[in-house]
């Protein structure tokens, strides 16, 4: 029920509406948030602020999705012991956000990509960003992507 719940909002993201949890909480509180409801340990780190409340929330809102998207892969992919560490930054120019597993990892040359990681990076190229995965079998995975702050979701 509570993975169902937190896909239903990610649904919600991708119709451009805003989560309660991101507009109550802040980006931070957010995605706490999503961790623990579909239960994955996530540490959570901003530095700087993606949404200055008018030019940049499309920005956070695109964050906040692609993060919610990797935290989802982690809890269907990564093992039932995986903790994960979430880290955006901002600069003057983009957003940066990494998410980071302690899974199981895969070898992204021999899997193809999947639904979840198909959706961050349709998500941040249109935006004129860029995505990379990291990953090896026994050594977790990060997902980190970046986009220009100008962009519009």
């Amino acid at each position: 029920a509570t993975l169902t719940s937190a896909i239903d909002e990610l649904r919600a993201v991708a119709r451009g509406l805003v989560p309660n949890d991101l507009s109550n909480e802040g980006l931070e509180g957010a995605l706490r948030t999503v961790g623990a409801e579909i239960g994955v340990d996530a540490e959570v780190s901003i530095v700087g602020s993606v949404s200055d409340g008018t030019t940049h929330d499309g920005a956070a809102l695109s964050v906040f999705a692609c993060c919610v998207e990797a935290i989802e892969n982690i809890a269907v992919h990564a093992g039932p012991d995986a903790t994960a560490t979430v880290v955006v930054e901002t600069t003057a120019t983009s957003a940066r956000f990494a998410v980071s597993d302690t899974g199981v990892g895969f070898d992204p040359d021999a899997v193809p990509w999947g639904s979840g990681l198909l959706s961050i990076s349709d998500r941040i190229l249109a935006l004129g960003g860029r995505v990379e995965v990291s990953s090896s079998p026994g050594a977790g995975t990060t997902v980190s992507g970046e986009i220009p702050l100008n962009a519009r979701s």
